[in-house]
């Protein structure tokens, strides 16, 4: 008898339409555990028990870094603003945040043939204006730039991904503050033993460096005019442009600067985990195989109807076609329909409704 995929659907209890910044499956999946454990940890000591899933906290704050719109102005489809915030302010005390990072981080380190822990780093600045809700004791000028507002100080291994980062007055100097960042780059990773910086870094910083064992060296600007890839520094240039790419990270609009400093890192966050899951960009039709110990080769695929219901359809081989085969219901034929085209285009087989609740692909 020929083997056959039975897909099944089941109603996943999320209640909405998707945005395009919602997490995969696979994206959450990588930071599942950590948020998990998180919660366990602060179970009976007198707290009350949870109401809001934690997948959507984490869609509602990637949802405001990457639109850059204000708290307050989260769709009500979403938790309640004040508890989305509440949730974020906690992360960052805590340490949550930077430990969600820098696992994710470790991770794609480790997938691109690195160590977990770099050897080096780069140093770079940006300064950024600032929103009113900014305190004025907070921000400064930066003469160079002509920007008033907040700077940005990071550090990167040299595939560019976030080491540490420091928030400051747009007024404080490169210098002042890279003593900070080396500082914190020391203690976060000693494993760090060389760093390239630019000419705005003074002799003081080398200094600093060599008391903390690290090797600081300036790359120099290209002597001829025009535009020029510098060595080692153009990797953290391409960390701006990706942060960039987060709406809220082109203005500072937190008001405290380590509320700022975990925006960055959840920017980062999302950059990685669309690097390590393969995703261009943030979709809610996602296909992906899966398989069984028993060799048994399927899919899975998650689809949101515009009802507003999100169903997801498993799919496995059989053989042969019998067995436990529970009873779910089903989206109306059309979307059925569109489901088998999706299913068609992953499998490549041919595709035929034999139950109004199944379909069945005849390998």
């Amino acid at each position: 008898m020929s083997s056959a995929v039975i897909v099944r659907w089941s109603g996943m209890g999320m209640e909405r339409l998707p945005y395009r910044t919602d997490l995969s499956d696979a994206r959450w999946a990588l930071i599942e555990p950590v948020l998990v454990q998180w919660r366990g940890a602060r179970r009976g000591l007198g707290i009350k028990p949870p109401v809001h899933d934690l997948r959507e906290i984490v869609n509602a704050i990637l949802y405001v870094a990457r639109t850059g719109m204000a708290w307050e102005y989260l769709p009500h489809d979403f938790p309640p603003a004040k508890t989305v915030y509440d949730y974020y302010a906690k992360w960052e005390t805590d340490g949550t945040t930077a430990r969600i990072h820098d696992l994710l981080r470790s991770r794609v380190r480790e997938t691109m043939g690195r160590d977990a822990e770099p050897s080096a780093a780069v140093l770079d600045a940006q300064s950024v204006k600032t929103s009113c809700n900014v305190r004025e004791s907070e921000q400064g000028i930066d003469a160079a730039k002509k920007i008033k507002g907040r700077k940005r100080h990071i550090a990167t291994d040299t595939l560019g991904l976030l080491l540490a980062v420091v928030v400051t007055a747009a007024s404080v100097s490169d210098s002042a503050a890279g003593k900070v960042l080396l500082s914190t780059l020391a203690d976060k990773h000693p494993t760090v033993s060389k760093v390239w910086v630019d000419g705005g870094y003074q002799n003081t910083v080398l200094r600093h460096g060599a008391r903390l064992g690290i090797d600081v060296e300036v790359v120099p600007r290209h002597a001829e005019k025009g535009f020029h890839i510098l060595p080692r520094r153009w990797v953290v240039e391409r960390t701006f442009g990706w942060l960039m790419q987060h709406r809220r990270m082109v203005r500072d609009y937190e008001a405290l600067p380590q509320r700022s400093a975990a925006m960055v890192q959840w920017a980062m966050s999302n950059t990685i985990m669309l690097r390590l899951t393969g995703e261009s960009t943030q979709t809610w039709r996602w296909v992906t195989r899966i398989s069984s110990p028993d060799g048994h080769v399927g899919i899975r695929c998650s689809l949101r109807w515009p009802q507003g219901l999100r169903y997801e359809v498993l799919a496995w081989s059989l053989k042969p076609l019998t067995g436990d085969l529970f009873s779910y219901r089903s989206p109306p034929r059309r979307d059925l329909h569109l489901a088998t085209q999706l299913l068609k285009l992953a499998l490549g087989q041919k595709i035929s409704l034999m139950l109004p609740q199944e379909v069945a692909i005849v390998v």
